[in-house]
């Protein structure tokens, strides 16, 4: 190549190195340098030669070949990358708690390092977690860790990495670790320590007293007004918190009064407070439960959490205080109540019913002889002072008892599951019934009648 008097030309070939002049007009060699043959196939990198470097083969080098760099990679006769950690954590911190913390990565060697990563753990999610990181960090699929990678970190440079550190409920030292790793750099882990403070707590005592506004045995629409009382025996403020049912078959009606914190009904049958309570504080929670149209033989009994104690929790599931001895209970009748009896009472051969108990509680009582017909009745009494919708009540039959006679008042019988089911509704403190004609093969060794 030649321009204007200046020309340029391979001044000799060997070894899979190439001498490259610029001359000028008068043949004097103004420039030159060696450069690698890339004709020859071979995989080229830097070579190292003192503090001199060139890009050729391993063949043609004659210092420190390294495959696949370039000379400001290698920096001959410089020290090589490295990238330390420095973790930047609390020291302590308390359960339950967000805290921000960083790490510092530097590149103390005389090369710039490639593609370095850094992966910050924890000993376990379940005990610390990372959350937010900034810089285009990872979180792991489990949040103990999260990793960044950083395409290049020059020679002497240093970058700051941040992320939200959050305990649990683990207290105790706690270990973070930090691992480092580049192109040409083996990985290298750093440490730090963090302790999570374990709770403080103190003694907050709990009373709760009910008062029905009804005599009981309480039935549907009877409400119940309960009064609790907190104070917190502490010289220092406790976040809190408080959760109970509110009995069998009742719902809460309304929160009266929340001394303090958050109160709210759940789903109706549960009430949950939070709150922080100051040094010495009283709070005072009045609570009106409402009692439902539900009712089961098997229970026969309500009162605030089920009869059972009533806990205030503070972090970390720490107790700390119930009430002494279990709820007030309260006994409870149905709102509606059914008597099933033979209604054609002959002396001698049919006796008169006899209820045997507490209406619903136990069943009906008949005496007979021989296996005469019988003019079945099924009542259902309303002992609220409203109308009551009955839905859908069946009786299931022995299965030796004959149908003689379809039931009355809209009752249907079901031929092939021994059933009568009766719907409609029941006047406020009143009855509705219905009647069936039957006969037994065996009457005096039937089974009993069942209403559901």
């Amino acid at each position: 190549m030649e321009i204007e008097g200046i020309n340029a030309h391979v001044a000799a070939s060997s070894g899979g190195e190439v001498l490259i002049e610029i001359r000028d007009g008068t043949s004097t060699v103004r420039w030159e340098a060696e450069a690698s043959c890339c004709s020859t196939g071979a995989p080229t990198g830097a070579c190292c030669v003192g503090t001199s470097c060139s890009i050729t083969t391993q063949a043609a080098c004659a210092g420190v070949w390294s495959a696949g760099l370039t000379c400001a990679q290698v920096g001959c006769g410089a020290t090589p990358p490295n990238a330390d950690a420095v973790i930047n954590a609390p020291a302590s911190m308390p359960v339950n708690a967000v805290a921000p913390m960083s790490v510092v990565v530097t590149n103390s060697g005389g090369t710039a390092a490639s593609n370095v990563r850094i992966t910050l753990a924890t000993p376990s999610s379940q005990v610390m977690f990372f959350s937010a990181p900034g810089q285009g960090g990872v979180l792991g699929f489990q949040p103990g860790t999260v990793s960044w990678t950083l395409p290049t970190l020059a020679a002497g440079d240093s970058t700051t990495l941040t992320v939200q550190l959050n305990s649990t409920c683990w207290s105790g030292p706690q270990t973070l670790s930090a691992t480092t790793s580049a192109t040409g750099v083996a990985a290298r882990t750093f440490t730090s320590s963090v302790t999570v403070q374990a709770p403080v707590t103190a003694p907050v005592t709990v009373t709760a007293t009910s008062v029905p506004n009804a005599t009981p045995p309480l039935k549907a629409d009877d409400t119940v007004t309960h009064t609790l009382v907190l104070t917190n025996t502490a010289a220092f403020a406790q976040t809190a918190t408080m959760s109970f049912q509110a009995g069998n078959y009742a719902i809460f009606d309304r929160i009266d009064s929340c001394g303090g914190g958050t109160c709210q009904i759940s789903g109706g049958s549960t009430f949950m407070w939070s709150g922080t309570m100051d040094p010495q504080q009283t709070l005072t929670f009045v609570l009106t439960t409402r009692m439902t149209e539900c009712f089961s033989p098997s229970f026969v009994r309500t009162g605030l959490a089920g009869g059972g104690f009533i806990y205030v929790m503070g972090a970390c599931n720490a107790v700390l205080g119930t009430t002494v001895g279990g709820q007030q209970m309260f006994s409870v009748a149905p709102a509606v109540y059914g008597v099933l009896e033979a209604v054609n009472v002959q002396p001698g051969t049919i006796g008169p019913a006899d209820a045997g108990g507490a209406p619903a509680a136990n069943p009906t009582f008949q005496l007979f002889r021989g296996n005469p017909p019988l003019q079945m009745r099924a009542t259902f009494h309303n002992t609220l002072t409203r109308a009551l919708d009955l839905g859908a009540i069946t009786i299931s039959l022995p299965s030796d008892w004959t149908i003689t006679s379809n039931p009355t008042n809209g009752a249907v019988h079901d031929v092939d599951y021994g059933q009568i089911t009766f719907s409609g509704t029941v006047p406020a403190g009143g009855s509705i019934d219905y009647e069936f004609g039957a006969t037994c093969a065996n009457l005096e060794q039937s089974g009993s009648l069942a209403l559901n």
